[in-house]
């Protein structure tokens, strides 16, 4: 079933938190020996839970991995890593923590194990937000995870993110700054220079920085947004929820003062010639950014569809909004006039 993909960060989940640390985005573990090896049911169940986990469908998702769990009597690596993350995104931390403990207890390679740490330290950093004596819990486990997989950048790099996240830049800074040259041309290299040139960013929920292509041909990134309140729309054609929002988006981006913010969307996982009929079939006339290769998604950590962030003028994250409701247009648009305001 091939390897789990660490994607640089936490680069969040359904990220409640600064894309910054890293956080497994695909559930693609092998399974932990041959007698766990997975029946045709196991597998079905497992697809569609990762479907469902795409969809933000978390219920759906966790009905699913329980039954694969239970098919493959209860020592699936997979199952009970996806149970995780579905806590994860629903904020249910303590569970996430159980259900990352009983992962670890079935690994059997560095590497899984370093997925249930990921995901303990990232269920720490979540309660952190309220609780920041949680912080180093949060760093104790980031660093089981890299002593489980020593081959793991994402992991190490985690590890000198929660130095600075607490303060702790003497010692941070020059161990990110190690880390550059096996970073070279990877993400983490550009969160590397921007958080050694300025620790505090560590401790705000800066966006990462990024470099695209609107469909204009203009060039689009942070630097030229700044001054702006910025909503990130990250959609996709195949997604139903992403469909319903276009009405409400539309009324955003004509609403819009474009010298005070900006609405840009920017579609992932679609071929370059859907993306292109389906903005001009649908009217969309607002910056639109086509991430062929996902790493713009990649960068923000952005594991389901729809996905939004609010950034303030100097490019901090205010919000995100993951899926959408009946409700979200009311919200965004509240939130992006009282960040204008200020």
């Amino acid at each position: 079933m091939g390897e789990v993909l660490l994607g640089n960060l936490l680069r969040l989940l359904a990220m409640k938190f600064r894309p910054s640390i890293c956080i497994v985005l695909g559930l693609l573990a092998g399974l932990p020996a041959a007698a766990q090896l997975p029946t045709e049911d196991a597998q079905n169940e497992l697809k569609i839970a990762r479907f469902a986990m795409q969809q933000s469908e978390y219920d759906e998702a966790a009905e699913h991995f329980l039954q694969a769990n239970k098919l493959l009597q209860g020592k699936c690596f997979d199952c009970l890593a996806g149970l995780a993350q579905v806590r994860l995104a629903t904020g249910k931390n303590q569970e996430a923590l159980q259900e990352a403990q009983r992962a670890l207890a079935v690994a059997t390679t560095g590497r899984q194990k370093a997925v249930a740490h990921i995901h303990r330290g990232t269920a720490f950093l979540q309660m952190a937000e309220k609780d920041p004596a949680r912080l180093p819990e949060a760093e104790a486990a980031f660093r089981a995870a890299m002593a489980a997989d020593p081959k793991c950048l994402d992991c190490k790099f985690n590890v000198g993110y929660m130095m600075l996240k607490q303060g702790k830049d003497a010692e941070g800074v020059p161990y990110l700054k190690a880390l550059l040259p096996a970073a070279k041309g990877t993400p983490i290299e550009a969160d590397i220079l921007r958080l050694t040139e300025k620790p505090e960013r560590a401790r705000k929920d800066f966006a990462p920085e990024f470099s695209a292509m609107l469909k204009t041909g203009e060039a689009i990134g942070l630097k030229q947004l700044q001054g702006k309140v910025v909503l990130l729309d990250f959609w996709g054609a195949w997604c139903k929820p992403c469909l319903a929002s276009l009405p409400s988006l539309k009324r955003l981006a004509e609403q819009l003062d474009p010298a005070k913010g900006a609405i840009i969307s920017i579609d992932e996982h679609d071929s370059h010639e859907t993306w292109t009929k389906f903005v001009e079939r649908n009217g969309m006339t607002w910056p639109q950014i086509y991430d062929g290769n996902g790493e713009l998604a990649e960068s923000f950590g952005v594991d389901s569809a729809p996905h939004y962030f609010l950034l303030d003028r100097e490019g901090v994250i205010l919000a995100r909004y993951d899926g959408w409701t009946p409700q979200r247009e009311a919200e965004i648009r509240k939130a992006m006039e009282d960040a204008m305001k200020k």
